[in-house]
């Protein structure tokens, strides 16, 4: 079935159209082996590419089928439950995945385990409560991780990346995206690529980089083309209408919008978004009628349902709601709309729309003359927004500008007014423009008429109203010629919006730019981008060279850092006027930038602190898999200690890991450019550890003809593993020791010793404490190594972790063989994890490697283990003497070492199985054997997967 293969390795690589045209060459029938495999190779590449309505059929025909399996339960229930999602049904959805999920765990299936948690994520994860959303982020990072796929952690990546864009936090979602792009270039994937290239469209229309998000655009979707996965190639469209709205386009927006809608025709996610677009749209353009029915149509087809949470969506919905009632200046029905919606955000924990919902809410209490239920819901949204993002926060500053106007004029606050708007212009979407542009013509009433046509033209355009502003205050004064006339010291009014741009340091240097100049207090003034010394801005009473040459040697002028990408830091260069009160507010606006740097950095790292998301760390290749609590709590030391250059020592038995470990430490650590060198320390002749590790020069002894590096020069600027550390010669120990505490390595016949940079980390698989106390070790080296210690534990105390290694190693050595998808019988697997592998990880590599050789189909039905093999499998501690000896057919092994629940299905499966060969397949009989009814019989069959039991003839 070489089209089958064929389709099946198309599918893993994200090629669906692909797979169908090689699908299309088989028509197996029914009673074929390889009929089923078929059947549910064409449904996932049908539901993929938009044909849900065949898709479905197939599927269900599939949890029909004779010779049907876990796998093939937790595949067909993974795509109805995809297909579900598609016609809108969350519920159903979440409800089949959950069924897919467990199947997949009970096939002992960790990739299949892991593909449908992520794909459970990226569907009817905006319908989940954040608690739960945070423990399935946390639940796909481990299963995905602990597969060891570059795809699986590729996707991970993706969905974790949508999901902090989703929820605000682009700069968190960039480094989802880096790790994305690198797994991928080891396993490409035109479905995965199109997914990443659609978020970097999505980080960078956050960043207001238009043309940097439509050229990611279309490269997804050249992606989804290739790929042919439909929901893909709709979402390019939203996107890029969403593109064109922020950029004020909008007639090209709907348009975008509009084709969109034609291909979502059975995409209900796709057709959600769509509609919230287009509802943007018609808002933007002044249509209230057509988007209150886009918003109509948009609230009907959301799904609405007793057991469901309320979605991202809803929440979409009340604020586009609340920002059209407050267009039509129906400020309680605004109010009242934000009060709603505050419920469900506060249900959801969601702080951006929550943030944003109390701006709006205040806006509509400002317009009532409830100043001090405005100020009350502002102060709250300040403290909400702790976490949220510059645009949210220059939201909160503008509408506290608007309550300081109603309490002190218009021109106490035009100031703060210029700051927001120039932030928003800068940072904000294309609602938060809008919002801004509607507060300020209500807040500052500008009596131009022609500005008022230029917002409703564009009223996504801020820059109209920036000039405005700016020509209001007299702005600029210093740069638009001659000196200053007056000094005035800054209001605290003007410097607090300054605090919130720490994070953005290209704002804050302009911002501190201008405030300068119009405080009068500066002879000469510029902003220097120290990368490449150019200026950015200068002001008059200054040359750029001036200011350069100023910049290096500063003398009387003041140079304020505002922060910057390392090696490309902004600042602003000021020299004061010649009197102390000059001086005073040059050294105020230098503390104000101080405290706004301080704060973004404090910002920084409470975000990392409280990140429910992991660190993006790569899945571990070249055999690393992680999956049981032990091995997952020694990964969180390997990721804290890899940054360091002590000294590691790893203690492990023969096999488990120790130099995979080793270089995963080496993989993480700034040294990870460099090599990785590992030396066994046993292999070594008696007598020549010092030469070999050390080095030589020609003639240093008989035999010396040439000069000789040593090993340790040779990994000079990388990290060096010293394996079987404990049989080290004695004699060289003290040398070792010195170079541990110096640096310094002294090649034989060499008169000074050499500095070298390297790494060290140090492993045995013996007692090494025992050979300390033996004198075999010198206490203080081995102390010196115990700074950072690292215990593997054996394969035989982390059992589950055996069927993960087991089908990672099929998958890797059934794709030699070309038997991609390579499995084993749930009985085989159940005696692998029993056996004892006294060689561990390597011991069951290697049997793998020897199953797979001898694979005649695609599921090994036989252990391979012998007699030999299996005695004393399963010992442990616990063990009695009497399980030493061989086991009669009336007894089984049962570990204690494992869940209640695993240990007890194993037994009551044992128990069936056996019951029902001696009556001879008969269910009522084998039920009076065992002591209960047929149907507890039946109900535990269905449970356990035992089907019709083989009963030898007579």
């Amino acid at each position: 079935m070489e089209h089958l293969a064929q389709a099946d390795a198309e599918i893993a690589r994200g090629r669906f159209r692909a797979a169908l045209e090689h699908l299309a060459e088989l028509q197996p029938r029914r009673e074929s082996r390889h009929y089923l495999s078929w059947n549910l190779s064409t449904a996932e590449a049908l539901q993929l590419t938009g044909r849900n309505d065949r898709a479905r059929r197939l599927a269900a025909a599939a949890q029909r089928a004779a010779g049907r399996t876990r796998r093939t339960d937790a595949r067909s229930l993974a795509i109805l439950a995809r297909a579900a999602f598609d016609d809108g049904k969350v519920k159903r959805s979440a409800q089949l995945f959950d069924r897919a999920h467990a199947a997949a765990e009970r096939a002992q299936d960790p990739e299949l385990a892991a593909t449908i948690l992520l794909d459970r994520l990226a569907t009817v994860g905006d319908w989940l409560p954040a608690a739960d959303a945070d423990r399935s982020v946390a639940q796909c990072e481990r299963a995905a991780t602990s597969t060891g796929y570059p795809h699986v952690g590729a996707r991970l990546q993706v969905v974790s990346a949508g999901l902090r864009l989703r929820h605000g936090r682009a700069d968190r979602a960039a480094p989802h995206l880096r790790t994305a792009e690198m797994l991928l270039r080891a396993s490409p994937n035109p479905w995965l690529e199109a997914q990443l290239h659609l978020s970097n469209a999505m980080l960078h229309a956050s960043r207001r980089e238009a043309a940097a998000g439509a050229r990611q655009a279309r490269k997804a979707l050249a992606c989804a083309r290739q790929s042919g996965h439909a929901v893909t190639l709709g979402s390019v469209n939203a996107e890029l209408a969403h593109i064109h709205l922020a950029e004020g386009r909008f007639r090209r927006a709907a348009g975008r919008c509009r084709d969109g809608l034609e291909q979502a025709s059975g995409l209900f996610p796709l057709r959600v978004r769509l509609l919230e677009l287009l509802a943007q749209i018609e808002l933007a353009q002044g249509r209230w009628s057509e988007c209150d029915k886009l918003l109509a149509s948009l609230q009907h087809a959301l799904p609405r349902d007793a057991a469901l949470h309320w979605s991202r969506h809803d929440l979409e919905v009340r604020v586009l709601q609340a920002r059209l009632r407050l267009a039509r200046r129906e400020w309680p029905a605004g109010l009242s709309i934000c009060e709603s919606g505050l419920e469900i955000a506060a249900k959801r924990r969601d702080r951006l729309h929550g943030a944003v919902l109390r701006v709006l809410g205040a806006d509509a209490l400002v317009e009532m003359d409830r100043l001090q239920d405005a100020a009350d819901w502002i102060d709250l949204a300040a403290r909400q927004s702790e976490p949220l993002t510059v645009a949210v926060r220059a939201q909160i500053e503008r509408v506290r500008t608007a309550l300081l106007t109603r309490a002190s004029g218009t021109e106490t606050a035009r100031r703060r007014f210029d700051i927001t708007l120039r932030v928003l212009a800068a940072e904000g979407d294309a609602a938060a423009r809008m919002d801004a542009a509607a507060s300020y013509l209500r807040t500052m009433n500008p009596v131009n008429e022609q500005l008022r046509r230029q917002v409703r033209r564009r009223p996504a355009n801020l820059a109209p109203l920036i000039e405005h502003s700016a020509n209001g205050a007299g702005a600029g004064r210093l740069a638009s010629g001659g000196p200053a006339r007056g000094v005035w010291p800054v209001p605290l009014a003007h410097a607090a919006p300054l605090l919130e741009l720490g994070e953005r340091p290209a704002l804050l240097a302009r911002e501190l730019f201008l405030l300068l100049g119009e405080s009068g207090c500066a002879a000469s003034i510029a902003i220097l981008q120290q990368q490449d010394e150019r200026i950015a801005a200068v002001a008059e009473g200054w040359t750029p060279e001036e200011a350069v040459r100023t910049a290096r040697k500063p003398g009387g002028a003041v140079v304020i850092p505002a922060g910057g990408a390392p090696g490309n830091d902004l600042s602003v260069v000021v020299v004061p006027r010649d009197d102390a009160l000059s001086r005073a507010v040059v050294r105020d606006v230098e503390a104000v930038a101080h405290s706004a740097r301080t704060l973004a950095s404090d910002r920084v790292r409470e975000r990392a602190r409280s990140s429910p998301w992991g660190s993006g760390l790569p899945p571990a290749r070249d055999d690393g898999v992680f999956a049981s609590e032990s091995m997952l709590r020694l990964l969180a030391q390997v990721r804290g200690i890899a940054a360091s250059d002590e000294p590691v020592l790893i203690v492990g038995e023969t096999g488990t890991g120790k130099e995979v470990v080793a270089r995963l430490i080496h993989r993480l650590s700034p040294r990870a450019r460099n090599e990785f060198t590992a030396f066994n320390c046993s292999e070594v002749p008696a007598g020549m550890a010092e030469s070999v590790l050390f080095g030589h020069r020609s003639g240093a002894y008989t035999g010396a003809t040439a000069n000789y590096g040593g090993i340790i020069r040779g990994a000079a600027g990388g990290t060096l593993l010293l394996d079987e550390i404990a049989d080290l010669e004695s004699s060289v120990q003290p040398k070792l020791l010195r170079f541990l505490d110096r640096g310094d390595v002294h090649p034989l016949g060499e008169q000074k010793p050499v500095h070298v940079d390297v790494r060290i980390i140090a492993a045995t698989n013996r007692a090494i404490d025992q050979r300390m106390r033996d004198g075999k070790l010198r206490e203080d080296l081995y102390f010196r190594l115990n700074i950072m210690r690292l215990d593997i534990p054996p394969l035989r105390e982390r059992r589950e972790e055996i069927p993960v290694l087991v089908h990672h190693f099929l998958r890797r050595f059934g794709a030699a063989r070309g038997i991609p998808h390579l499995t084993v019988a749930d009985e085989v697997l159940d005696e692998l994890r029993t056996h004892d592998w006294p060689g561990n990880v390597r011991e069951l590599e290697n049997h793998i490697r020897r199953l797979a050789a001898l694979a005649t189909d695609d599921v090994v039905t036989s252990s391979g283990l012998t007699a030999a093999d299996t005695t004393g499998a399963g010992k442990d501690e616990e063990a009695s003497p009497a399980d030493a000896g061989a086991r009669t057919p009336d007894e089984l092994l049962v570990r204690t070492d494992r869940p209640l629940a695993e240990a007890v299905a194993e037994v009551e499966q044992a128990l069936i199985r056996r019951a029902l060969a001696e009556a001879g397949g008969n269910a009522s009989s084998a039920a009076r054997r065992l002591g209960i009814s047929r149907r507890g019989l039946q109900l535990k069959r269905k449970r356990l997967g035992i089907g019709e039991i083989d009963v030898p003839k007579a």
